[in-house]
């Protein structure tokens, strides 16, 4: 059975408590309805595409995607936009931490304190829900690294070590960022 969509990967807190860059870029073509927050990766030819599940074989992210430049498309999007349409990326840097769905093979997984520390790959659908992010504990193709589990900082009831889906709290390493320097 499928993960259970809630809410795309998020922003929790930047390394330098500042607000998150946001850069302009031209969007692909044939990259279907994507879902906000969805992580991209800058193309050769200086497009940004929807990342794919972390395989082994190309395992970057430039950021997420936040929305159109153009304000009278639908938000969020109800049809595929155009190639080369402007859109919005929040670009992720290294040392911000985001909250993201925990899920083991496709299927909702709780958070358990043993994965802080781990690192991990990521699903990213490609149907229905275009572009929405999963932390996969069954994939080892390193896209981020488990700082916190969700419970541990939300005393509300908002979030419960039972929880399932989970949230892991992650960052990623500079090793995968398109925008980070070497």
């Amino acid at each position: 059975m499928a993960a259970t969509v809630k809410k795309n990967i998020w922003l929790l807190k930047t390394a330098d408590g500042r607000r998150a860059n946001t850069e302009t870029h031209l969007i692909a073509a044939s990259q279907g309805i994507l879902v906000p927050n969805t992580p991209v990766y800058l193309s050769q030819d200086g497009t940004v595409k929807r990342c794919a599940t972390a395989d082994g074989s190309h395992e970057l992210l430039y950021g997420f995607l936040k929305g159109t430049v153009d304000k009278s498309t639908t938000w969020p999007l109800t049809a595929e936009l155009a190639g080369n349409t402007q859109v919005y990326v929040e670009v992720a840097q290294a040392g911000n931490q985001y909250c993201i769905y925990v899920e083991n093979n496709d299927s909702d997984a709780a958070m358990v304190q043993s994965y802080v520390g781990e690192e991990y790959g990521w699903r990213v659908a490609t149907t229905t829900t275009i572009g929405y992010a999963t932390m996969d504990v069954n994939n080892g193709n390193v896209m981020m690294h488990v700082v916190a589990a969700y419970f541990n900082l939300d005393s509300s009831l908002k979030s419960k070590t039972a929880d399932s889906p989970g949230i892991a709290v992650v960052r990623f390493p500079a090793s995968v960022l398109e925008g980070e320097l070497a």
